[in-house]
């Protein structure tokens, strides 16, 4: 987990799945990364936790910390 004055970045989980769906759906973001089904989402989120798991590091949700609103996505992948 890393933590900012403003905002917290910690490992993305299954519980993720609706805001990563909402996430994509969003065109400024899906014009790069493309949208995920409810089911596809739940997928790629299994392996990014199998990602944390096996190399230590992944893909991250973003949050404010004032709030606890996910905001995005950010981190390494393998």
């Amino acid at each position: 987990m890393i933590e900012t004055e403003r905002l917290l970045l910690r490992p993305l989980h299954l519980s993720d799945v609706d805001v990563f769906v909402e996430l994509h759906i969003d065109p400024k973001v899906n014009r790069f990364v493309g949208t995920f089904s409810r089911q596809q989402a739940l997928e790629r989120l299994t392996a990014i936790q199998q990602q944390w798991a096996e190399r230590g590091h992944g893909l991250c949700a973003i949050e404010l910390k004032s709030s606890g609103e996910f905001i995005g996505r950010s981190g390494l992948q393998y």
